[in-house]
């Protein structure tokens, strides 16, 4: 199956179990974020119907769910580091992973991979975790996402930094690699 991002009013409707003229009208009372294309044609995102499901109740079918991807970006500079993350997440079909050997990497890598969540590890060379950080919180199409910390160094003056800037989770090296995917299972909920 193909992931979308976007989706036809049609099949939004169907997923909401009304009319296409009746999702049309949410569209047009702002209740509904759509891009509406030059002919007229609206495109739904797929996160912000789900969102807006959830906020008024509405049931949300799993096929729905699964048209999303939750996009994974791993900074870390050890390759074997990042691929064990990346083998971990493996079995789940909804993780699109990218991976960036250092901060300066993870910004080019941004803008178009667009990451939900961001395991960063907090010691790099070229732009370490708490310059990543500042530029992710800066960034409008980053500012929101979910961040991970990971580090063989907790105690650091760093750790304690990027603790201050505002992360979602951290965790020592070596990570348990259980209770990071229960971690990123828990951020990953659309």
């Amino acid at each position: 199956m193909i992931k979308e991002d976007w989706i036809g009013t049609i099949e939004a409707a169907k997923f909401c179990s009304v009319s296409r003229p009746a999702f049309r009208k949410w569209i047009d009372q702002g209740l509904i974020d759509a891009y509406i294309t030059p002919g007229g044609t609206a495109r739904v995102p797929v996160r912000g119907l789900i969102k807006t499901m959830k906020n008024h109740r509405m049931p949300i079918p799993d096929e729905l769910t699964r048209l999303c991807y939750t996009r994974i970006l791993i900074v870390d500079d050890e390759e074997e580091h990042r691929n064990i993350i990346i083998q971990a997440l493996a079995d789940n079909e909804s993780y699109k992973t990218e991976t960036a050997e250092n901060g300066y990497e993870a910004c080019i890598l941004m803008g178009d991979f667009r990451p939900d969540l961001i395991i960063i590890d907090l010691m790099m060379p070229l732009m370490n975790g708490v310059g990543l950080l500042k530029e992710i919180r800066a960034n409008s199409i980053t500012k929101n996402a979910k961040i991970i910390v990971i580090t063989g160094h907790p105690e650091s003056s760093e750790a304690e930094e990027i603790i201050k800037i505002g992360v979602d989770a951290f965790f020592p090296k070596p990570i348990k690699l259980f209770e990071l995917k229960q971690k990123i299972e828990e951020l990953a909920v659309i």
